[in-house]
């Protein structure tokens, strides 16, 4: 009886925390977007929500319609919310694809019956897409597999790699809730100034407790963490590199000639820019979450200097220079190793 009794109490434990089939429901993500140096400024977060379920072709699929919510276009502009669009995607036998309205077929999101060195095409996003790509899509390649605890449910966890215009990507994918590094699942995207899908922050269902990714402190739906007002200077006068980086990042600007914003006949650039007269600068870097992550004041030799990156981790950061005068100049970049 005492055997029964355990055997009984075990099924029952195993049941309980095995994890629930991908895109619960209820199941909602949260990714911060903050981009300051596009065309189109973006601070604010993606959201993107399990709202049921549709059949496309012979498949009945769950629809994950996305909704970014914050600042659009300039630093100053008022909130907005901006559909993302739709995507349907469904799990079989712990296999999760997405169908692809160009292709008219479902691709593989994640297998996560993968052994390490098994491998799947990348899916190009915005998924399904009505545009034309000719870039080879990049194969995902498992380099380690296993399992982690998250709400007392053991989830499985995948480790991939690929490459992605001529940059090798690492991303750890998680059972039910997809890629903890980016956005949702890895993929590719042939859309030049398309928009910014952002970093995973968040994840809940209906019979899963909010989970945020470790580190992140801030609300699921919070923005404008750094509240800096940004100058929309033309930033070809400051350039970095490398970039992608490593160990050191150099930093080069001229302030004798400004961006020329603004300016009539005849002005010259360094009294129009606000850089110009500007001694002492103040430097940040902040990383894709939007949290600082360094700040020093630095002068520049013959129009460089250098920052030290070697502590960074892998990721894409955004350098900003701040000047005396208050004003405003960034760049992105990444470290990769």
């Amino acid at each position: 009886m005492r055997k029964l009794t355990l055997i009984i109490l075990l099924a029952l434990l195993v049941n309980n925390t095995k994890a629930q089939s991908w895109c619960a429901a209820g199941a909602q993500w949260h990714y911060r977007v903050y981009i300051p140096m596009q065309v189109w400024w973006y601070d604010g977060y993606l959201e993107l929500n399990n709202t049921g379920t549709v059949t496309v072709a012979g498949k009945v699929c769950n629809n994950l319609v996305g909704t970014y919510n914050g600042i659009y276009g300039t630093p100053l502009a008022p909130t907005v919310s901006i559909s993302y669009g739709s995507i349907q995607t469904y799990e079989n036998n712990a296999v999760v694809y997405v169908y692809n309205n160009n292709t008219l077929v479902f691709d593989t999101l994640a297998n996560f019956n993968a052994n390490i060195g098994d491998k799947w095409l990348t899916i190009n996003y915005p998924t399904p897409t009505t545009s034309t790509c000719n870039y080879p899509r990049p194969k995902i390649t498992v380099i380690d597999t296993g399992h982690v605890i998250i709400n007392s449910l053991s989830l499985k966890k995948l480790v991939v790699t690929h490459q992605l215009y001529l940059t090798t990507i690492t991303d750890t994918i998680i059972e039910k809730i997809g890629t903890i590094t980016n956005f949702l699942f890895p993929y590719y995207d042939c859309t030049i100034d398309g928009r910014p899908n952002g970093y995973f922050i968040c994840y809940s269902d209906n019979n899963f407790p909010l989970y945020k990714k470790p580190g992140y402190t801030y609300p699921c739906n919070y923005y404008n963490i750094v509240g800096i007002t940004e100058l929309k200077n033309n930033d070809n006068n400051l350039n970095i590199y490398p970039n992608p980086a490593n160990e050191m990042l150099n930093v080069k600007w001229d302030p004798s000639t400004g961006s020329g914003q603004g300016m009539g006949n005849g002005a010259s650039p360094s009294t129009n820019s606000g850089f110009g007269s500007a001694t002492n600068y103040q430097l940040t870097i902040i990383n894709s979450l939007g949290q600082i992550i360094k700040e020093e004041e630095i002068t520049f030799k013959n129009n460089v200097t250098s920052i030290n990156t070697k502590e960074l981790p892998n990721g894409v950061y955004y350098l900003k220079l701040k000047t005396e005068n208050g004003l405003i100049i960034s760049k992105r970049f990444v470290i990769a190793r």
